[in-house]
Protein backbone atom coordinates (compact mmCIF):
# COMPACT_ATOMS: atom_id res chain seq x y z
CA UNK A 1 0.00 0.00 0.00
CA UNK A 2 1.01 3.58 -0.48
CA UNK A 3 2.63 5.43 2.40
CA UNK A 4 0.01 7.34 4.34
CA UNK A 5 -2.16 7.59 7.40
CA UNK A 6 -4.72 4.81 7.93
CA UNK A 7 -7.34 4.09 10.60
CA UNK A 8 -7.76 0.67 12.25
CA UNK A 9 -10.50 -0.70 14.48
CA UNK A 10 -9.98 -2.50 17.82
CA UNK A 11 -9.39 -5.81 15.99
CA UNK A 12 -6.66 -4.31 13.82
CA UNK A 13 -8.83 -4.23 10.68
CA UNK A 14 -8.36 -1.20 8.43
CA UNK A 15 -11.35 1.13 8.35
CA UNK A 16 -12.17 2.60 4.90
CA UNK A 17 -9.17 1.11 3.05
CA UNK A 18 -8.14 2.66 -0.27
CA UNK A 19 -9.98 1.40 -3.31
CA UNK A 20 -8.19 -1.17 -5.43
CA UNK A 21 -6.89 -0.47 -8.90
CA UNK A 22 -8.42 -1.67 -12.14
CA UNK A 23 -6.84 -5.11 -11.88
CA UNK A 24 -4.11 -4.36 -14.43
CA UNK A 25 -1.50 -4.17 -11.67
CA UNK A 26 -1.08 -4.72 -7.95
CA UNK A 27 -1.10 -1.04 -6.96
CA UNK A 28 -3.93 0.59 -5.04
CA UNK A 29 -5.45 4.00 -5.58
CA UNK A 30 -5.67 6.25 -2.55
CA UNK A 31 -8.99 8.05 -2.15
CA UNK A 32 -8.70 11.76 -2.92
CA UNK A 33 -11.31 14.47 -3.30
CA UNK A 34 -15.05 13.90 -3.01
CA UNK A 35 -16.02 10.23 -2.86
CA UNK A 36 -19.56 8.78 -2.87
CA UNK A 37 -19.87 5.97 -0.31
CA UNK A 38 -22.29 4.68 2.30
CA UNK A 39 -25.15 6.72 0.80
CA UNK A 40 -23.43 10.10 1.15
CA UNK A 41 -20.44 12.13 -0.06
CA UNK A 42 -17.13 12.33 1.82
CA UNK A 43 -13.91 14.31 1.36
CA UNK A 44 -10.51 12.55 1.40
CA UNK A 45 -6.96 13.86 1.24
CA UNK A 46 -4.36 11.16 0.54
CA UNK A 47 -6.72 8.42 1.75
CA UNK A 48 -7.67 10.18 5.00
CA UNK A 49 -11.21 11.38 5.69
CA UNK A 50 -10.70 15.11 6.21
CA UNK A 51 -12.55 18.10 7.69
CA UNK A 52 -12.02 21.12 5.47
CA UNK A 53 -14.86 23.63 5.84
CA UNK A 54 -15.52 25.54 2.62
CA UNK A 55 -13.34 24.39 -0.27
CA UNK A 56 -13.07 25.26 -3.95
CA UNK A 57 -12.60 22.53 -6.56
CA UNK A 58 -12.45 23.49 -10.25
CA UNK A 59 -14.28 26.77 -9.61
CA UNK A 60 -17.11 25.20 -7.58
CA UNK A 61 -17.58 25.50 -3.82
CA UNK A 62 -18.30 22.63 -1.39
CA UNK A 63 -18.66 22.46 2.39
CA UNK A 64 -17.03 19.61 4.32
CA UNK A 65 -18.27 19.05 7.89
CA UNK A 66 -16.06 17.97 10.81
CA UNK A 67 -17.02 14.34 10.08
CA UNK A 68 -15.59 14.61 6.55
CA UNK A 69 -19.08 14.49 5.06
CA UNK A 70 -19.80 16.85 2.16
CA UNK A 71 -23.08 18.77 2.54
CA UNK A 72 -25.47 17.98 -0.33
CA UNK A 73 -29.16 18.23 -1.26
CA UNK A 74 -30.01 20.85 1.36
CA UNK A 75 -29.50 24.31 2.76
CA UNK A 76 -26.82 24.60 5.44
CA UNK A 77 -25.25 27.37 7.54
CA UNK A 78 -21.49 27.44 6.93
CA UNK A 79 -19.03 28.82 9.45
CA UNK A 80 -15.52 27.71 8.40
CA UNK A 81 -15.33 29.66 5.16
CA UNK A 82 -11.52 29.72 4.75
CA UNK A 83 -11.90 33.29 3.45
CA UNK A 84 -13.68 32.10 0.27
CA UNK A 85 -17.16 33.52 1.04
CA UNK A 86 -19.05 35.15 3.88
CA UNK A 87 -20.48 33.03 6.70
CA UNK A 88 -24.10 32.29 6.00
CA UNK A 89 -26.80 29.94 4.80
CA UNK A 90 -26.22 28.35 1.39
CA UNK A 91 -28.01 25.76 -0.72
CA UNK A 92 -26.11 22.74 -2.03
CA UNK A 93 -27.09 20.47 -4.95
CA UNK A 94 -26.96 16.66 -5.09
CA UNK A 95 -23.24 16.71 -5.99
CA UNK A 96 -22.41 18.98 -3.03
CA UNK A 97 -21.85 22.16 -5.06
CA UNK A 98 -23.11 25.48 -3.67
CA UNK A 99 -25.89 26.85 -5.84
CA UNK A 100 -25.08 30.48 -6.54
CA UNK A 101 -27.78 32.62 -8.15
Amino acid sequence: MAEGSYTFDEDGKMVNPPTTGSGDDDETEVKNGIVAENGSLYYYVDGVLTYAGLIEIDGDYYYVKTTGEVINNRTYWITKTNGLMAEGSYTFDETGKIILD
